[in-house]
């Protein structure tokens, strides 16, 4: 006996085969069977007739780990069909954290604000509880950060870690695997991790090899020396055989551009063609975004410090390098570009940025401005998809419309996999649709070592997506977004129906993925 049956649509199965008329059962939180099930009897039945019915989309680069306790509904998400997504990236999360509240970690923890809602927790396994105790609506998996693990081992960030503090960061990494982590991550452009040693990757990625699971890297300098960077990566693979996914790989305007795009996608395409396990992921929008206290050298320093002069390697100073007039800051009171609000007042874009700060810290959040940057194209993205292993990522944090955190936004969690499906797959056909279906189910979900998700098969957790391509279109605002986006008729999560008729059903079923 079946519990649904999504009648009549166009099967895109996330395998990147061709497309098929089919019918897809459905019982016990799984599919059953793709065919034609015209006699099937006593089941519920959806008319997908003249859509694509897709596996749920994998976001493989999701910075939801704390918005999805206090918006645990997920309405960003599972408008866009998203049902399952990877926390824990650029060595940025929740846990493990110093103890309750410590101030050291809330600047690792996008969307973080006094009050919102306690920090009660040290380990990864405690950060999960909390997550089954919030009943996300879609699935969640998390990454170990690094950049949590150094500031928990560490008293100085400045430097390579000392034996003894390598060997806490490989016990917390190692409890954080025990408790369900799917792998680890890195941001070796953030300050808490810019000067951790090769040794230290090493040792940390070689644990992680051992356990068969995911290594996530934010690689190092992504602005000054960003094919570096992909380098050492790669390098770090061929060393310790662990099973990579190389973040957002474009560099930035004014920090290589173009031909650093294609020194990249050569050093990635060439590991893949030595058969090592390496994917890639890009993210959908033509702009970065960050805390402006990234440009400090650590957490603790004075605004004083900020560290953007042209040579200098962080996010904020290759924003600049790609042109102040390009680069905009949010929560922190200012209208217009830092080119054109430093003019207005006077002095130069770093002498306004240190006041931000200054401003920010004398209110007790100094991570809370956020500073963003448009330095990348349409024709970096398409260009960047269109490479053999690239998986599509929101790098965003998923939340609800009129949210208490909406002023706490990542910017693209309301529209990156929309736009993903409208303008790269529908209008520039970068990709077939099998193809551009299957960098958004089944790759990411084989990355993260999610074996029974993304894929339309017998037996696979029935996480799918039923849409109208021609119909699919984000919100116009991506930074402060007033509507949902459209197009998406039908959302399960573990055979739940999460979104029905182009709105949140409330059933709350998505699953806290322990490996």
């Amino acid at each position: 006996m079946l519990d649904l049956v999504i009648a009549g649509g166009q099967v895109v199965d996330g395998t990147g085969s061709a497309p098929v008329r089919a019918d897809v059962g459905i019982a016990g939180g799984r599919i059953v069977a793709v065919a034609d099930l015209t006699a099937a009897e006593g089941a519920a039945r959806f008319d997908a007739t003249g859509r694509v019915v897709a596996p749920g989309f994998v976001d493989i680069h999701s910075h939801s780990d704390f918005t999805l306790l206090v918006d645990p509904a997920a309405q960003s998400a599972l408008s866009q069909g998203v049902t399952t997504e990877v926390v824990g990236n650029c060595g940025h999360g929740c846990a493990p954290l110093g103890g309750a509240g410590d101030p050291r970690f809330t600047g690792n923890i996008y969307g973080w604000g006094e009050g919102v809602r306690a920090l009660d927790w040290h380990s990864v396994s405690g950060y999960l509880d909390a997550l089954e105790d919030a009943r996300p609506a879609i699935n969640l998996a998390t990454l170990v950060p690094f950049g949590n693990l150094r500031l928990l081992a560490m008293e100085d960030q400045s430097g390579p870690a000392r034996s003894h503090e390598l060997a806490t960061m490989t016990r917390e990494l190692e409890a954080g695997l025990d408790a369900g982590a799917v792998g680890l991550s890195t941001g070796l452009e953030y300050p808490a991790e810019a000067s951790a040693s090769g040794g230290e990757l090493y040792a940390l990625a070689s644990t992680v090899a051992r356990r068969g699971r995911l290594y996530a890297t934010h690689t190092r300098d992504r602005g000054t020396r960003v094919v570096e960077g992909t380098h050492e990566a790669i390098e770090t693979l061929r060393a310790t055989g662990v099973r990579t996914q190389v973040a957002h790989i474009l560099a930035r305007r004014g920090s290589g551009g173009v031909e650093a795009n294609a020194r990249i996608a050569e050093l990635l395409e060439g590991a893949a063609s030595d058969g090592l396990p390496v994917a890639w992921d890009v993210h959908t929008r033509t702009f970065g975004i960050t805390n402006l206290s990234s440009a400090l050298p650590l957490a603790s320093s004075a605004p004083g410090e900020l560290r953007v002069d042209r040579g200098d390697p962080n996010v904020v100073s290759s924003f600049g390098r790609a042109g102040w007039d390009r680069a905009y800051l949010l929560e922190a009171g200012v209208e217009g570009s830092v080119a054109d609000a430093a003019a207005e007042r006077g002095v130069t874009p770093r002498d306004l940025l240190v006041a931000v700060l200054e401003a920010a810290t004398a209110a007790g959040d100094v991570h809370r401005p956020m500073i963003l940057g448009h330095t990348y194209t349409e024709e970096d993205i398409a260009g960047a998809v269109r490479t053999s292993r690239c998986a599509v990522g929101s790098d965003a944090t998923t939340m609800d419309l009129g949210s208490r955190l909406l002023a706490r936004l990542l910017p693209g969690a309301f529209t990156w996999a929309a736009w993903y499906l409208r303008r790269i797959v529908r209008e520039v056909r970068a990709l077939p649709l099998p193809e551009a279906i299957r960098r958004i189910t089944s790759l990411p979900a084989l990355q993260a070592g999610l074996a029974d998700r993304g894929r339309l098969v017998a037996g696979a957790r029935a996480d799918i997506v039923v849409f109208d391509l021609a119909a699919v279109r984000e919100p116009a605002d991506a930074i402060r977004p007033e509507a949902l986006a459209t197009g998406v008729d039908l959302v399960l999560v573990n055979g739940q129906p999460a979104w029905d008729g182009g709105r949140p059903t409330g059933i709350r079923a998505g699953e806290v993925i322990r490996a």
